[in-house]
């Protein structure tokens, strides 16, 4: 069928969008090929199916499975509502809010086919924060899975800027007005570096929360310099994990690099550890992305499983603990992946080579990009020596309205808060967050190096260090394997003997506090500033 016709285009992003003098150098196009018009979804889900991938299986979900076919009719049939019952045009921002399902999947793709803009969040989000989005992001229509329903008549009734809200069941079966529209939609053709998706950051629960914008280009770049390159993905392959798609890492592993590179991805809806594993026993996934503390959980169980599909692991949201990369590489004969990605840079940008992980090293910048390490004021420093870490590449940040730009962009270079430190050979070595770095009489210390040295203690399962700045003090906070039975006062003495003998005794912790389990981000980052309170 004809589209409705596109007589108009909101230029919001274009109007949004940071001035070119703060914009990052961009590198690199040239090795990926890209055309100057572009509809990411075309190349990801189009294609597939008219390469003969249409009865493939794409996604899989908890109780019915969805080829490359049927995934293109429902996105199709979305992108077709949007535009001929919602009036949605090009430019147009459009809210995204659910679980891992394949109303999530159809929903994003259908948008991006409408030329309009995701803007996903995760579905935990309360009103109040789903406000500052709409707000920020300017959107008057949003997709949401009608469990949360009643939650977003709340929404409407704090603002006035969001006018439509359509909520679909999770299998996309039960709206009248969507199951109506045709099954066939012609994309809308956009630019390759025309805005498809706004990135909110994994602090979007606060006031402060960044939005990022990226290209349609941006997908295709990331899914062939992360998923083909770095992962190895092919069709023969599953996916499966815990991300939320309303991250960036979550997105590009399960859903954009599963589709380009033509293979299916298992999606749950906020798995636990258990029901990871009971999956990959039953599904047979060869990749698997999830958090480090899932790995944790799951080493402890696996025996129980069969799970000799696998070949790959990587974790993200947090820094690998040594104890539990170890832990999950005797268990499994795995050695988990850790590389470094951002929502301002999409997707991964440095990791190791899979065939050669080593504990620890984070690697080299993946195909298309450059790094280096630098100090505040964005010198480049020696080999050796730690600094934070500049990355350039075929995409960079690009915030939207917000003057944080010009701090995150130095001299051309996206300058992310990870403290790196960069060997003989070329390989990056993780250090720590800025923000967690101790200035001392004697030196530098990143809390990183106290957490590392405690968890090397048999009884310590997991654990974090803060720092109260107003009283210049580090305090430890661990959970402890259930073996431990001992009392604490005791064992804070033995885990402070343990980091004196391990790293210096001017940093030992002035407490340590034992707890249960800590406060998380939905995408798995300890809430260090709740440890802090």
């Amino acid at each position: 069928m004809n589209n409705k016709e596109l007589d108009y285009r909101d230029n919001f992003i274009q109007e949004n969008s940071p001035d070119e003098k703060d914009l990052p150098d961009i590198i690199n196009l040239d090795k990926f090929d890209l055309p100057e018009n572009l509809n990411c979804v075309t190349e990801m889900l189009d294609n597939a199916v008219a390469e003969g991938y249409g009865d493939k299986v794409a996604v899989i979900t908890a109780d019915e499975s969805y080829t490359y076919q049927a995934l293109l009719d429902k996105s199709n049939q979305v992108a077709n509502y949007l535009v001929n019952e919602l009036d949605v045009k090009p430019g147009n921002r459009v809210l995204l809010y659910s679980p891992n399902n394949i109303m999530m999947v159809a929903c994003w793709l259908g948008i991006v086919k409408a030329g309009a803009v995701t803007v996903a969040v995760i579905p935990t989000l309360e009103p109040e924060r789903i406000v500052k989005v709409v707000h920020k992001a300017e959107i008057k229509v949003a997709l949401c899975d009608d469990r949360f329903e009643e939650r977003f008549t709340t929404v409407k009734n704090m603002t006035d800027m969001l006018s439509e809200v359509t909520a679909f069941d999770a299998k996309l079966s039960d709206h009248e007005k969507l199951n109506r529209q045709s099954t066939e939609f012609h994309n809308v053709e956009t630019a390759a570096d025309d805005c498809c998706l706004i990135g909110f950051s994994s602090g979007t629960t606060a006031d402060n929360s960044k939005a990022v914008i990226h290209y349609h280009r941006d997908m295709l770049i990331a899914c062939q310099a992360a998923g083909q390159r770095v992962f190895k993905i092919t069709e023969n392959d599953r996916l499966i994990g815990s991300p939320s798609l309303a991250f960036g890492f979550g997105l590009g592993s399960l859903l954009l690099s599963a589709l380009y590179c033509r293979a299916s991805t298992v999606l749950l809806e906020g798995p636990t550890p258990i029901e990871l594993l009971e999956n990959i026993e039953r599904h047979r996934p060869t990749l698997m992305f999830t958090s480090p503390q899932a790995y944790q959980a799951m080493e402890a169980q696996c025996d129980n499983y069969d799970i000799s599909s696998l070949r790959f692991c990587t974790a993200s949201g947090e820094h690998v603990m040594p104890s539990i990369w170890q832990s999950w590489k005797d268990k499994t004969g795995i050695a988990l992946f850790h590389g470094i990605g951002s929502t301002e840079m999409l997707f991964l940008f440095l990791g190791p080579d899979i065939d050669d992980i080593q504990r620890g090293r984070i690697g080299k910048p993946i195909y298309g990009y450059e790094a280096k390490v630098v100090d505040k004021n964005g010198q480049e420093l020696p080999i050796n020596t730690v600094g934070l870490l500049a990355v350039r590449g075929p995409l960079g940040c690009r915030y939207l309205s917000d003057e944080r730009q010009k701090n995150y962009v130095i001299n051309g270079w996206n300058v992310t808060d990870d403290c790196v430190l960069r060997d003989e050979q070329g390989h990056y070595w993780f250090h720590g967050r800025a923000e967690n770095e101790v200035i001392t009489g004697s030196g530098r210390l990143n809390l990183l190096e106290l957490e590392n040295a405690l968890s090397t203690h048999d009884i310590v399962a997991e654990c974090a260090v803060v720092q109260d700045r107003a009283k210049s003090s580090i305090h430890a906070h661990v959970i402890l394997n259930k073996s431990a039975e001992c009392d604490h006062s005791e064992l804070e003495i033995s885990l402070k003997e343990h980091i004196k003998m391990t790293i210096d005794a001017q940093y030992c912790p002035e407490t340590i506090t034992f707890i249960d389990a800590f406060p998380r981000t939905p995408s798995g980052k300890i809430q260090r500033h709740k440890l802090q309170a």
